[in-house]
């Protein structure tokens, strides 16, 4: 009796590790804390940037013009951060704007076309912080390269850190997520979150000829327990 007992013991104590692995795997990114129901926290403003580009212009706005794939119906304006909650089809739809050259400036090879949109996550808690992001790009020419994201924690005239392997990419009509660590910060602090393109220096190259979109799903930053 006492080694049959002592066998149930074995059995109850492992299945009881076995839930409390799985807990804390299916907690790593999003977990306790978060500010929304999927336990990760998401923006609650967006704009485009402004501060030190030529005039004053913003470099992003609405898109005007949809595929058969994508109607109007399912994407909403480029300021509507709202819709990236949640995952459900519906986008932010955000459109490169026609740029202008900036001679001896901060871009002097300023493609045609440029993009460069922000979304702020106010008073975050300290700890580490992954950027999820779910969506796509679609080129309005034959032109390669990404929209990478960048992040800053003091406004949106600062310097902004690149997120390694936070980028959309060209895949029209196919949403893809990424999961990409940000940082581990030690105090309270607002994530301002940049979405640049990357075409319009690449050498050899005139820049973005036409007006491409980014197709924002889902933007969230998540904890990492």
């Amino acid at each position: 009796m006492k080694l049959y007992g002592w066998r149930m013991f074995a059995m109850a104590l492992a299945a009881c590790v076995c839930a409390m692995t799985q807990s804390m795997a299916q907690k790593r990114i999003g977990g306790d804390g978060g500010g929304g129901g999927d336990g990760c926290y998401h923006a609650t403003s967006t704009f485009s940037q402004t501060i030190n580009t030529p005039g004053n212009m913003p470099w992003s706005g609405p898109c005007t013009y949809f595929s058969p794939t994508h109607p109007s119906t399912s994407h909403f304006d480029y300021l509507d951060f709202g819709k990236t909650a949640t995952s459900d089809d519906q986008w932010q739809c955000i459109q490169e704007v026609h740029g202008s050259p900036d001679p001896g400036g901060e871009e002097p090879n300023l493609s045609p076309y440029v993009l460069e949109h922000y979304w702020v996550f106010p008073n975050l808690p300290p700890g580490p912080k992954y950027l999820v992001v779910e969506g796509h790009a679609s080129p309005n020419a034959n032109e390669t390269g990404n929209f990478n994201f960048s992040y800053n924690l003091t406004g949106p005239s600062s310097l902004n850190s690149a997120i390694p392997g936070a980028t959309i990419a060209y895949t029209p009509d196919i949403d893809a997520r990424t999961s990409a660590y940000i940082t581990n910060n030690p105090s309270t602090a607002s994530y301002y979150i940049l979405l640049i393109d990357s075409f319009r220096t690449q050498p050899g190259t005139q820049g973005d000829q036409q007006a491409d979109q980014v197709h924002i799903d889902y933007l969230a930053i998540c904890p990492f327990n």
